[in-house]
C-alpha cells in the first residue's frame, strides 16, 4: 500500500519478439494473481484495445489481461511496451494509461489520483522551451 492505495504490479508479457518476461501469449495464470481488491494496476504489456498499436497497426494488447482487469476493475491501470501507442483511456470504472515516453520523444504521463474517492485524473504537462 502506497499512500492509502493498493498497487500490484507484473512485469510479464504475452510472447513479443525475443524480450524479457515472455510468456506464451495467454499468461492467464499470472493474471490470476491479481489481488481483487487492486486500486493501481501495473504491467509491462498492454491489455488488448488500448494503446497496444504496434508500428504496423495490428492490435498486441493481451485478451487474458484484459478480462483479468474487467473483473478486478482497478480504478487504474500502467502500462507501457508498445512505444507507438502511449496515451489515456477510460471504460467502465477503470482509467487506462499507455505512460512510455516513445523513446523520449514523447512527454511524462502525470496522473492524478485521489485515495478518497479514487478519481483519476491526467495532468497536461506543458512542453520546456528550448532557450537558445
Amino acid at each position: 500500500m502506497i499512500g492509502g492505495l493498493r498497487f500490484w504490479g507484473s512485469p510479464w508479457q504475452p510472447e513479443y519478439n525475443d524480450w524479457a518476461f515472455n510468456l506464451p501469449r495467454g499468461p492467464a495464470e499470472k493474471w490470476a494473481l491479481i489481488p481483487p481488491d487492486t486500486q493501481v494496476l501495473i504491467t509491462h504489456g498492454p491489455p488488448r484495445g488500448y494503446g497496444d498499436r504496434s508500428p504496423l497497426g495490428a492490435r498486441t494488447g493481451c485478451e487474458d489481461l484484459l478480462r483479468a482487469v474487467h473483473q478486478v476493475s482497478p480504478a487504474l491501470h500502467l502500462y507501457g511496451h508498445i512505444h507507438q501507442d502511449g496515451g489515456f483511456w477510460r471504460a467502465g470504472g477503470t482509467s487506462f494509461a499507455n505512460v512510455t515516453t516513445w523513446e523520449c520523444e514523447r512527454l511524462p504521463s502525470v496522473i492524478d489520483i485521489d485515495p478518497a474517492t479514487l478519481t483519476i485524473i491526467p495532468v497536461s504537462i506543458p512542453a520546456a522551451r528550448r532557450i537558445t
